[in-house]
């Protein structure tokens, strides 16, 4: 399974990496049931967001480590390195640029619905 890593490099840019998450084998209900799935990750808290059409956020580092997921809707994200990336449904964004230059975040078209699950430090 693919997610996008937004991340700074070392001299302050900010870049995207596609990631792959490996997953595995998990009987559930007593072997009823075998499913694939991705080791845990220790997460603090989620928030649902709603963004409006139209909606801009110029330069600006993530938070804190969070997973950005959107579940309707789309938002374009734009690196200080130049690269642009759509986030729509069923994407899944980890944001790690906390520090440097940061990124540009926009919705272009219609509405951007979707949850923000923030990592402990």
């Amino acid at each position: 399974m693919n997610y996008i890593r937004l991340f700074a490099t070392p001299d302050g840019e900010s870049r995207f990496e596609t990631k792959q998450t490996a997953l595995g084998p998990v009987e559930l209900a007593h072997g009823n049931m075998l499913i694939e799935m991705s080791a845990p990750t220790a997460v603090a808290q989620m928030t649902y967001f709603h963004l409006h059409e139209g909606w801009f956020q110029d330069w600006h580092c993530g938070p804190q480590r969070q997973f950005v997921i959107v579940h309707r809707g789309t938002m374009h994200i734009e690196t200080s390195d130049s690269g642009k990336f759509r986030i729509g449904p069923g994407d899944t964004l980890l944001v790690e640029d906390i520090s440097g230059k940061g990124h540009r975040t926009t919705v272009p078209v219609g509405d951007c619905w979707g949850v923000v699950v923030t990592i402990p430090d």
